[in-house]
């Protein structure tokens, strides 16, 4: 975990920072407001969110490399692509960038280019 942190950029570390000031004086406020009942269901309703949007974020993630490796693999444009997925192309680009500037559309639009990919792929198979 350590090594993980020491790799983020500051700017990353401050986003992190900011995200905990924010669920602390949230959490804080909340206390205050009603009891500690509703702080702890506030914190494990934080504690819940946070990992299923991070698993959820790498399957993305994962689909999105899975998406660009078969683009390139059967040469198809990112015009075709745009198109397909009903993607700008502009955002398309985006999902291509690394680190925190990184663009996630939808993963319907993604899972349905994948479909179109891979039939694509098993056609070019057979001939």
């Amino acid at each position: 975990m350590i090594n993980k942190w020491q790799r983020l950029s500051s700017n990353d570390k401050k986003k992190i920072y900011t995200v905990i000031v924010l669920i602390l004086f949230t959490g804080l406020w909340t206390f205050y407001l009603n009891s500690f009942s509703s702080f702890m269901v506030y914190l494990s309703f934080i504690l819940i969110i946070y990992p299923t949007q991070n698993s959820f974020q790498k399957k993305q993630l994962k689909d999105i490399h899975q998406m660009w490796e078969l683009s390139e693999e059967l040469q198809v444009s990112i015009e075709t692509l745009s198109r397909i997925s009903e993607i700008g192309i502009l955002d398309l680009k985006a999902t291509k960038q690394e680190g925190s500037g990184i663009y996630i559309p939808p993963r319907k639009k993604i899972l349905k280019t994948l479909d179109y990919l891979n039939q694509l792929k098993e056609k070019k198979d057979d001939h």
